[in-house]
């Protein structure tokens, strides 16, 4: 090994030896770059050809893999309509988005995405601030809810308070019979 490695490793060591050394509340935490839906790469011609050259096959990984690489070789080398059509298949298959994802990535997504904003939301109140958090997930028809009780509280009082002033009936549905009456009122109209 060469002096520049065990010298990065020992400044690692040190480095180390000081995140423990210090009370847990001057602690920095470390970087989280979690994204749970980005965009897969899409799969390539060889992901393809490799998928459809092994189904169904069994023994040595090894030697499967290299016989996989090397009639791969052979297509790509003579040209082949074979390599042609795995190619245009993989680029018609593009990138996955979010919404392609089968329902337990997208759950897992989810779920990590939720632990993301209830660290948030425990951030915010350890800085002194109240909050409430509402989500509707569309695709399972369920409702999670976090934040601080003052927050929460807060969000039930406020919709109580608005519920009071329209008369105890659902603002969205007043405007509704708002637009209704304006409606029949423009038809109704002789001009």
């Amino acid at each position: 090994l060469d002096e520049d490695t065990v010298a990065s490793w020992m400044n690692n060591k040190k480095q180390k030896l000081k995140r423990q050394m210090l009370p847990p509340d001057e602690v920095r935490p470390q970087k989280r770059n979690k994204v749970p839906f980005t965009a897969k790469r899409g799969a390539s011609g060889y992901d393809l050809f490799r998928r459809d050259y092994l189904h169904g096959t069994k023994g040595d990984v090894t030697k499967l893999t290299t016989e996989v690489a090397g009639a791969w070789r052979a297509l790509k080398e003579a040209n082949s309509p074979e390599y042609q059509t795995y190619l245009k298949r993989a680029q018609q298959m593009g990138k996955t988005k979010p919404q392609e994802c089968n329902e337990e990535e997208r759950a897992r997504g989810i779920k990590v995405l939720y632990k993301q904003l209830e660290e948030t939301l425990r951030t915010l109140k350890d800085c002194g601030c109240e909050s409430a958090l509402v989500v509707y997930n569309l695709g399972t028809r369920q409702i999670h809810t976090d934040g601080s009780m003052a927050g929460q509280e807060f969000l039930i009082y406020e919709w109580n308070f608005s519920k009071h002033l329209n008369g105890g009936t659902d603002p969205v549905q007043d405007d509704v019979r708002k637009m209704q009456d304006e409606a029949m009122d423009l038809l109704t109209n002789k001009w």
